[in-house]
């Protein structure tokens, strides 16, 4: 299980400071390019990018009134395994520790969602947690 810094695995977290390149562009953390995404072609899409770190990304999206791409909950999945992918390969320490989880399964423990984490009850989806555990198997 992960979510909280300063535990065993946060580095799995989208919000881990580890700046990754896509398309030529960085962002400070997967959460940040996920996050950039889901406004893509609006003004706010550059200033989620140019966050220093995902809070502030967080903060700045939560004070917007634009409004998230008409496809998103299409096209997040996509984005979340482009930032991961992109994550676990341009920084070798974290790719070693994903490897090394093998063969545990990998469980993204945050009350608040449903989707991503495993819920409040144990129950959510863990789609975080199964997509790192996809992306070990191919790496």
């Amino acid at each position: 299980m992960f979510h909280k810094r300063g535990e065993p695995y946060y580095e799995f977290s989208t919000s881990y400071p580890a700046p990754i390149t896509i398309k030529g562009k960085t962002y400070a953390s997967c959460e940040n390019y996920v996050l950039a995404q889901k406004y893509a072609g609006t003004a706010l899409e550059e200033r989620i990018r140019k966050c220093n770190d995902a809070q502030s990304a967080q903060v700045l999206c939560r004070q917007s009134t634009a409004s998230s791409r008409y496809n998103w909950e299409v096209v997040r999945v996509t984005a979340m395994e482009q930032a991961l992918y992109a994550k676990f390969t341009q920084h070798e320490d974290l790719r070693q520790l994903l490897l090394s989880t093998e063969p545990r399964n990998i469980v993204f423990h945050i009350m608040s969602d449903e989707y991503w984490g495993d819920g409040q009850d144990g129950g959510g989806q863990n789609q975080l947690g199964k997509m790192l555990m996809q992306l070990r198997s191919e790496l």
